[in-house]
């Protein structure tokens, strides 16, 4: 498997499970409100609880509870509305439906649900809590393993990338200004297939202008490679063009360790011919210049 193919598997990987761990932090986070609601209604049960257990020594304790509760509730208002300046008679009203709803809120609380159903409810609201907990821990436990899986394929692709930059930074490193014919041809091969790209020599004889067909994607590439001293001119355009006809190409492109006669570059701007030059192949070769 080459190194594109490679790093195309692992940012797929990277992907789905990035998606994943999106998945299970929303899922994680569900599952902690949850228990963090039934831990809620635990404590208020187990509250309920506490306020009943003297009732077992002390049968006079929900009268007594209910009593004072609703004198000390009243107290408060009365003593509130006669603060902010009210009279006797809108104070003792005060009092008297302060003490009204504490009284009735602590009978709920004494009486409803009753003791036996308050026990059960007590022991439902626990193993909910137990169990929202383990899915937590195991949803937790899922979340770090892809967290760990995400750190490992990015680790592997940044170092595939450095490793393919360091290829074409040591491509570049050779005396390409220099090659000539299937020397030049061979180097453009290894670029392309660098970029990713399945590469087919045409062959020396009967190649219709073409050295290389470079497929990237759904695209083919009829590419005339020439390694020259002097400037590139009209006729590698027009063999290029035709070329492309020939084999069925989507494109073409004219690559050269050297440059292009104002013919050429004419000519290949009114036939969408491709042109790179001396200037522009280590752009080519580091993958920073598209066909």
């Amino acid at each position: 498997m080459s190194l594109h193919q490679q790093a195309a598997d692992l940012s797929r990987r990277i992907d789905w499970n990035d998606a994943k761990r999106l998945e299970l932090e929303r899922a994680l986070a569900a599952s902690e409100d949850a228990a963090a609601a039934e831990h809620r209604r635990l404590r208020m049960r187990q509250l309920q609880q506490a306020i009943r257990r003297p009732a077992a020594s002390f049968d006079l304790w929900p009268l007594g509870l209910m009593l004072v509760g609703g004198v000390f509730a009243g107290s408060v208002a009365f003593v509130f509305w006669k603060i902010v300046g009210g009279s006797y008679g809108i104070a003792f009203v005060a009092f008297m439906i302060a003490a009204g709803v504490a009284a009735s809120t602590l009978a709920r609380i004494l009486f409803v649900p009753s003791s036996r159903e308050l026990n059960e409810l007590v022991e439902q609201s626990a193993s909910r809590l137990r169990t929202a907990r383990e899915a937590g821990n195991r949803l937790q436990a899922e979340l770090s393993d892809v967290r760990r899986l995400l750190r490992t394929d990015a680790q592997a692709l940044d170092a595939i990338r450095q490793s393919l930059q360091f290829q074409r930074e040591t491509l570049l490193q050779e005396n390409w200004k220099a090659m000539r014919g299937p020397e030049w041809e061979d180097f453009l091969a290894r670029v392309f297939r660098l970029l990713g790209a399945t590469v087919e020599p045409t062959g020396a004889s009967g190649d219709q202008g073409i050295d290389l067909i470079a497929t990237m994607g759904p695209r083919r590439y009829a590419i005339q490679a020439k390694g020259y001293v002097s400037a590139v001119g009209n006729g590698a355009v027009q063999e290029a063009v035709a070329g492309m006809a020939h084999y069925r190409c989507n494109a073409c492109a004219v690559i050269t360790n050297s440059r292009f006669t104002a013919g050429a570059i004419e000519l290949a701007e009114s036939n969408r011919c491709r042109l790179i030059g001396e200037d522009e192949v280590p752009s080519l070769v580091m993958g920073n210049l598209a066909l």
